[in-house]
């Protein structure tokens, strides 16, 4: 007896690399895949079964992912189809061995479809009902009555950075520029650096971790405090770039952090909070009116 070829083609225009992935791999899952009588006649689109379930090949179209190169598509598809039989094989082996008792799920389906509608609702609530402004008055509030719980876990600086290519021209003009404090002199060193700058930074009121901005500079600091207490403007090179950084402030890791470098943090903070309030106030609320209106009762003695 001639099993159907489950490896059905695939007949989607949209995948036609997919297609020529059926034609050359037949028996994809050889071994797994038990072949029946008119599989492919009884069931259109078919390209593999595992007892009495089914993958058709409508279902591995839309699980590969799109824009992806031929060859990754014909591998994905493979994997695709090897991991389905797989997981059905055992689901079945483990179906056989378990005891009705240990099958039913209905409690913990129960539980989740309980948790996803409070989750939902809870979404929905917080969407239409939290006030989302939150003053300048009330972060600093909040921060000048909490300051020991924001101490810095990294060192933090206020730094104009610069990087620029080798043939940038008028150096001389440049590194007055970016040394100086000046207002008209900023105006034109942001003008310089928008015409000649491979990268630049010059927003000096901005709070930055200072181990993140010396990982773009070919500059190894062992010891951070002492190279900030003792570097004001810094220089260095490598082969294709010259890097600026000009220090207008640091602050070390375990003091006090600055208000506007936690700002955010702040207020991220606070609409936890509100969050959490509005929660227990509506279900507090449903609670009243449903008792209210004798619609709870409690028998526990």
């Amino acid at each position: 007896m001639k099993c159907s070829n489950a490896t059905h083609v695939l007949r989607s225009s949209r995948r036609p690399a997919v297609r020529f992935f059926w034609l050359v791999m037949p028996f994809l899952v050889s071994g797994l895949v038990s072949c029946g009588n008119n599989i492919a006649d009884q069931n259109p689109g078919v390209v593999a079964r595992v007892y009495n379930n089914f993958l058709y090949e409508s279902d591995v179209q839309a699980a590969i992912p799109r824009g992806l190169p031929t060859p990754d598509s014909l591998a994905f598809a493979r994997r695709f189809v090897e991991n389905w039989v797989s997981r059905q094989v055992f689901i079945r082996y483990a179906s056989r061995n378990l005891t009705n008792e240990e099958m039913n799920f209905e409690r913990e389906l129960e539980n989740y479809r309980n948790s996803l509608i409070i989750h939902r609702f809870e979404s929905k609530l917080i969407a239409s009902e939290l006030d989302t402004v939150v003053t300048e008055q009330q972060l600093l509030e909040y921060f000048e009555q909490h300051q020991v719980d924001f101490r810095l876990t990294n060192n933090i600086v206020r730094a104009k950075f610069v990087i620029l290519p080798y043939d940038a021209p008028d150096l001389a003009t440049f590194r007055r520029l970016f040394g100086s404090s000046d207002a008209e002199d900023l105006i034109a060193l942001g003008d310089y650096c928008v015409n000649h700058a491979v990268s630049h930074f010059l927003e000096t009121d901005t709070w930055l971790i200072f181990e993140e901005l010396m990982r773009v500079v070919p500059l190894r600091v062992e010891d951070p405090a002492a190279f900030l207490a003792g570097n004001r403007i810094v220089e260095v090179t490598d082969n294709r770039n010259r890097y600026f950084i000009h220090f207008v402030d640091y602050q070390l890791r375990g003091s006090p952090s600055p208000f506007s470098f936690s700002r955010n943090r702040i207020r991220d903070l606070l609409l936890t909070r509100r969050k959490a309030e509005l929660l227990v106030s509506k279900r507090n609320q449903l609670n009243q009116e449903a008792m209210t209106n004798r619609r709870v009762e409690i028998f526990l003695q």
